[in-house]
């Protein structure tokens, strides 16, 4: 599968800042959202062993893995949960394929925050608290 996908680099606000940034720059466009349509061809293709998805600029708080060993599963963050539309920050997809990893703008117009019908019905829910550590020992690491 060619992908046509820009890089993006991956930031996470602290909570102070969070806080301080309480006035993002809004895009005037809109909301963007993430693009589920290329998220499952990309699934689909089985060319990758781990999908996330989440908000760029606060990935750590808004991301979730949906796609991890062969299986699709909704695994959300220890943070904020999954929120997957933005008016100031950029939706985006993480993939991790022979142990290289990169962020990738990944989105249309659009206001939907939660997930498609066809990930919620085909994929195992995995509580946060649920998640086995040992399991991500090998997880790529933040560039």
């Amino acid at each position: 599968m060619e992908l046509s996908l820009k890089p993006i680099g991956e930031y996470s606000y602290t909570w102070a800042e969070g806080f301080a940034f309480t006035n993002k720059p809004m895009r005037e466009e809109g909301m963007r959202q993430i693009d589920w349509e290329t998220v499952k061809s990309i699934i689909d293709s089985n060319e990758f062993e781990r999908v996330e998805i989440g908000l760029a600029e606060d990935y750590y708080q808004t991301h979730v893995v949906i796609f991890k060993n062969n299986e699709l599963i909704i695994k959300e963050n220890d943070g904020a949960g999954f929120y997957g539309c933005s008016r100031w920050a950029t939706p985006a997809i993480k993939l991790t394929k022979s142990g290289d990893t990169g962020l990738f703008e990944c989105w249309i117009s659009g206001e939907e925050k939660g997930f498609p019908k066809w990930l919620t019905e085909r994929a195992r829910v995995i509580d946060t608290y649920d998640w086995d550590d040992d399991e991500d020992e090998d997880e790529p690491k933040f560039a």
